[in-house]
């Protein structure tokens, strides 16, 4: 047992452990800091169970532990039946943080799996976006920003791409960061979110996932194409 985030990284890395319990506010450095360092150190490694421990049981918090590398987040009052058989469960065959998943009983839903929570998705296309943007001038305007958008996104797509084929995490960053800005302006809020977390990527997380989160960004590329689309032949035909 430790007192603090930086005790726990000192013992983590002076000997291995089954499965971490982490406490989310401890002194000096918090859970979620010394959770994010952890799991850069363990860079490719097969990744230790975490369990954030918290009396804060809000989405925020919920989001900072997934966003951390926590497998759980426990909320206290701990019931210590169920976090028993919790550790057990993940200890068990040393399973992969994503094959972990709690069967044990609990009732008051204290215990989240945090690598199989989907984060509510937002719309492919603000409505609200749309309608400034035809504030700003008229159907005309915004049919160039939907072409400015395309022409955009044709010219990132593929050196995005090329990124993760050559594993090069600083470009797949800085294209993110270019695919964000495009569709922050042209109302694609759930690929403007996507993109906001994967310009910050770790390099650990990127190696590891980095085909999966090219799939996640191009997949919803096509349901915003898609949507506007819709949007400009509903322009045109007004126009006509």
């Amino acid at each position: 047992m430790v007192t603090d985030g930086d005790e726990a990284l000192d013992a983590l890395d002076a000997e291995k452990f089954d499965i971490l319990l982490l406490d989310v506010n401890m002194p000096r450095l918090d859970g979620i800091e010394m959770c994010r360092i952890w799991r850069q150190i363990e860079g490719g490694r097969k990744k230790m169970p975490i369990i954030g421990v918290t009396a804060d049981a809000t989405e925020e918090t919920l989001k900072n532990c997934m966003d951390a590398g926590m497998n759980f987040r426990v909320t206290k009052p701990v019931n210590a039946k169920a976090l028993l058989e919790l550790i057990d469960q993940a200890c068990g065959g040393a399973p992969k943080p994503s094959d972990v998943a709690p069967e044990v009983e609990d009732p008051l839903n204290k215990i989240q799996n945090i690598s199989s929570i989907k984060p509510k998705k937002d719309k492919s296309i603000d409505e609200a976006q749309i309608e400034y943007l035809k504030s700003i001038g008229n159907d005309s305007f915004l049919e160039e920003m939907i072409i400015g958008f395309f022409e955009d996104i044709a010219e990132t797509e593929p050196q995005f791409q090329r990124a993760v084929e050559t594993e090069d995490v600083s470009r797949f960053r800085f294209f993110a960061h270019a695919f964000k800005s495009s569709a922050n302006n042209i109302g694609a809020a759930y690929l403007c979110r996507i993109c906001s977390e994967l310009e910050s990527v770790t390099e650990s997380d990127f190696h590891a996932n980095r085909i999966a989160y090219l799939d996640k960004v191009q997949a919803e590329l096509e349901n915003v194409r898609s949507e506007l689309h819709r949007i400009s032949n509903a322009a045109i035909s007004r126009a006509g």
